[in-house]
């Protein structure tokens, strides 16, 4: 959920307020020098952003009536220039959901596991997904009933591919 008082918008608000309080504004204010910022949306293939990337906002880079104006972000040791017209693609990143989590490892996964996280969320697969996202250390907030519901929950959406009988049919016109 990216709504409410326990929701990612404001996770990553306070965040952001502690770990980097003095970060110079930029794109009118959204993001701000030294973010911790997620790649969203389709894949750069062309400066190498991928859908999840973890990035830190390290400048921008103004036009000065060239067309070289940029963002300037750093991942993994790498230096990325984003043209200013695909910022919208950056999403704070100091929180991010399990479903954004899922590529990523972290160094320490903070769960928020409350009765207002939602029934959909609160799925043994999604549980599951979120303890297993730190390398360190993994901390549950909310209530053992959210936890226990969350891990008796089977996930109901599986996916009906029919890929097993899709496989046959390849392996029967051989």
């Amino acid at each position: 959920m990216y709504r409410g008082e326990l929701g990612l918008d404001a996770l990553n608000d306070s965040l952001r307020a502690e770990l980097n309080p003095d970060g110079r504004p930029v794109r009118g204010g959204r993001l701000r020098i030294g973010d911790k910022l997620m790649m969203t949306g389709r894949n750069l293939h062309e400066l190498g952003l991928m859908n999840g990337t973890v990035l830190r906002l390290l400048d921008e880079v103004t036009d000065d009536g060239r067309d070289d104006a940029a963002l300037l972000l750093s991942a993994e040791g790498a230096t990325f220039r984003l043209p200013p017209e695909q910022s919208d693609s950056l999403r704070l990143a100091y929180a991010c959901s399990v479903h954004r989590g899922q590529g990523i490892e972290l160094p320490v996964a903070v769960i928020v596991a409350h009765p207002a996280g939602g029934a959909f969320f609160l799925r043994r697969e999604m549980l599951y997904t979120a303890v297993t996202r730190s390398r360190l250390a993994t901390v549950i907030v909310g209530t053992r009933e959210v936890v226990g519901r969350a891990a008796r929950t089977p996930d109901t959406s599986r996916r009906h591919s029919r890929l097993a009988e899709r496989l046959a049919e390849l392996a029967g016109d051989r």
